[in-house]
């Protein structure tokens, strides 16, 4: 008799499979976050022989409809390998924000924040944890402007391959009290709070 078993990939293995699989990405850093970004996978359990104490096993089809999207920014997830790739852990897609780092175009992406309302706004995990990260300068910034000018992108103030690069973004609000330009830097951000 042959038995089989799915085996529960739980998120510390799956931060663990994903570090040994990954070095050299610069995402890496965020994957942490990006674990939040799915909830927690259908209960996993073996088959069991005569008499011994066993629960049904989920498929991985059920395991996939019984996941819950916790960030309104996945575009499609699996937490089980669907075949193609080499480990048997699951994969995120997530959508790619537009921002303006020192007149070029950056991309990040958003899985959490320290602030309930604004989690609960944006569609994200709210993490109080990270107001330590902030309380501690461990962070970059991003500017999001409230009637800003037509094209206008949030700025942040690093960016990855920045040797201050971090994915942990201090939120502030922008708002115009004059004519709106488009602003694309933090340095003219800057300039333009002072004016």
């Amino acid at each position: 008799m042959k038995m089989s078993s799915t085996r529960k990939l739980s998120r510390r293995r799956f931060l663990g499979r994903t570090t040994a699989y990954s070095c050299g990405i610069a995402l890496a850093a965020a994957f942490p976050a990006l674990i939040a970004a799915c909830g927690e996978e259908a209960p996993s359990t073996a088959v069991g022989t005569a008499g011994a104490t066993a629960t049904p096993t989920a498929t991985p089809a059920q395991a996939q409809n019984q996941a819950t999207k916790l960030v309104g920014d996945v575009v499609d997830f699996r937490l089980i390998n669907d075949g193609g790739w080499k480990w048997q852990g699951g994969w995120v897609t997530m959508r790619l924000q537009e921002a303006s780092f020192e007149g070029q175009k950056a991309y990040f992406v958003r899985t959490d924040a320290s602030d309930r309302q604004f989690a609960e706004q944006e569609k994200l995990v709210f993490v109080p944890k990270l107001l330590g990260a902030d309380a501690d300068g461990h962070h970059g910034d991003i500017y999001l402007f409230e009637r800003g000018a037509s094209g206008q992108m949030p700025v942040v103030s690093t960016a990855p391959g920045q040797p201050d690069f971090t994915p942990l973004l201090q939120v502030h609000r922008a708002t115009w009290s004059g004519n709106a330009q488009v602003l694309d830097s933090v340095a003219k951000v800057n300039e333009a709070a002072q004016a």
